[in-house]
């Protein structure tokens, strides 16, 4: 036998046993991850499920009966081993587990915007979602968070002063498209800077583009960290 076909078997009966799946969706995993997931990585769904595993026992859902009372569920589990398969990032089985763990508990949103949440969680990498966490924490100047103190180099972005290396001008650049992507997808929102006297919008000199206020986050932006365990941070 192939030894991807016995990774994938090995796979789909270990999810079975942990989550009590069977026979509900066992037959649907064995084709998401034998089907659409290419062998390679197929230790990243793994990964990824055990992760979820440990999440169902500790919360103690039937997941069996959850997804017959729910079968959006089904479609969101399904969906979540395909994004698990795109990435190697820790971060993101923990956020992909903890959003279908979300999913299971009574929300009162509805199906379709769960869906479009997911896909979002998708898109964003690990960093864009740390900043949005940063911002859900509603920062002030000074604010102890351990979170932010882990991940200070990544919400923190650098001074543009003359002289430094030109790698730091690109991180800063980064960050820069991070918190952009954040507002096309309406998490986090800015305002042109007015200023007080003149009532005009301020140019910044640097830059020639309007200056914009310090970023917040949004009810959806709020919605996405509390559907990732805003509770963790």
């Amino acid at each position: 036998m192939d030894l991807g076909v016995k990774k994938v078997d090995y796979l789909v009966s270990t999810l079975k046993a942990a989550t009590g799946v069977i026979p509900c969706v066992g037959s649907i995993l064995s084709e998401i991850i034998g089907i659409t997931i290419p062998n390679q990585r197929i230790d990243r769904v793994e990964k990824y499920l055990k992760i979820l595993s440990d999440k169902l026992e500790k919360n103690s859902f039937d997941f069996k009966a959850k997804i017959k009372e729910n079968k959006n569920l089904l479609l969101l589990f399904e969906e979540s081993i395909i994004y698990s398969a795109q990435t190697t990032s820790e971060k993101k089985y923990e956020w992909y587990s903890e959003f279908i763990i979300s999913s299971i508990k009574e929300n009162g949103v509805e199906n379709i915007q769960q869906q479009r949440m997911l896909k979002i969680l998708s898109e964003l990498n690990e960093n864009e979602v740390i900043i949005l966490i940063f911002y859900s924490l509603n920062p002030t100047i000074g604010m102890k968070n351990k979170f932010i103190e882990e991940h200070s180099d990544i919400i923190i972005r650098g001074s543009n002063e003359m002289g430094l290396p030109a790698m730091k001008y690109v991180d800063n650049e980064f960050h820069d498209l991070y918190k952009k992507n954040l507002e096309q997808y309406g998490l986090i929102k800015r305002r042109p800077e007015v200023h007080r006297e003149l009532n005009t919008i301020i140019i910044d000199k640097a830059s020639g583009e309007i200056k914009q206020s310090i970023p917040q986050i949004t009810m959806l932006g709020k919605l996405v960290v509390n559907f990732i365990g805003a509770d963790n941070y």
